[in-house]
C-alpha cells in the first residue's frame, strides 16, 4: 500500500519486500521484480517493512529494495 502524506511524503507499506519465494506459495520472482520496480517509481520517502522495520529517506528505501533485487 502507498500512502501520500502531506508532511512526511510518500509512505510505502510492504510486508515481504525481501520475499520469501517458495514454490508452495506459487512465487513468481519475475512478477515480484516488476512490482519492486513499480514501487520504486513512486520514490517512497519511508518504507514500513514488516520484518525489517521502518526505513527512512528516499535513498535508503531505494538501496534496501535494490539490494533485494540484486539478490534474486
Amino acid at each position: 500500500m502507498i500512502y501520500l502524506h502531506p508532511k512526511f511524503g510518500t509512505i510505502l507499506f510492504g510486508q515481504d519486500i525481501h520475499g520469501p519465494f517458495m514454490e508452495e506459495f506459487n512465487s513468481n520472482v519475475e512478477d515480484w521484480r516488476k512490482s519492486m520496480k513499480y514501487l520504486l517509481s513512486f520514490e517512497p520517502d519511508i518504507l514500513c517493512e514488516g520484518h525489517y522495520g521502518i526505513i527512512k529517506g528516499k535513498s535508503s528505501v531505494r538501496k534496501f529494495i535494490e539490494s533485494h533485487l540484486r539478490q534474486h
